[in-house]
């Protein structure tokens, strides 16, 4: 991938080998064409780990992005399905104002999203890290 980002994949085992893919994008403002570049190779090699499948990460961008849309196209936005289910909590930020940190899925016939948590993670005012954790609940079948 450009800049030396990287996309990480595991099978877990006991999800009946659900694969997740993790990744963390180039930041910053002018860095669009980049992360389009980015997602372009991360999306056609995730592809090939089949459905059900998980991508996640640090999108250093929020949903809005133009580089966002081959991802919208080609997969479930977690946090978004979740509030319209009514089981989205926290709020939809977990970077300051910036919606960065998301869970993406491709369902298939096997996986169901239950709901979505974006955690304060603040003991004594001060957080854990500039990113707040975001968990989704799944289940695999």
């Amino acid at each position: 991938m450009p800049d030396s980002r990287i996309g990480f994949e595991a099978a877990v085992s006991d999800a009946y080998g659900l694969p997740i893919v993790v990744t963390h994008l180039t930041s910053g403002g002018s860095a669009a064409g980049t992360r389009s570049q980015q997602i372009g190779k991360l999306t056609g090699w995730a592809l090939g780990f089949g459905e059900p499948r998980i991508l996640m990460g640090d999108f250093n961008v929020g949903p809005d992005g133009p580089e966002m849309r081959a991802i919208y196209s080609a997969y479930h936005d977690a946090w978004n399905d979740a509030v319209q289910m009514g089981k989205a909590s926290g709020s939809a930020t977990s970077k300051g104002s910036l919606r960065a940190d998301d869970i993406f899925f491709a369902p298939g016939n096997a996986l169901t999203l239950q709901s979505v948590d974006v955690i304060d993670t603040a003991v004594g005012g001060v957080q854990a890290s500039d990113h707040l954790p975001v968990v989704a609940t799944f289940t695999i079948r």
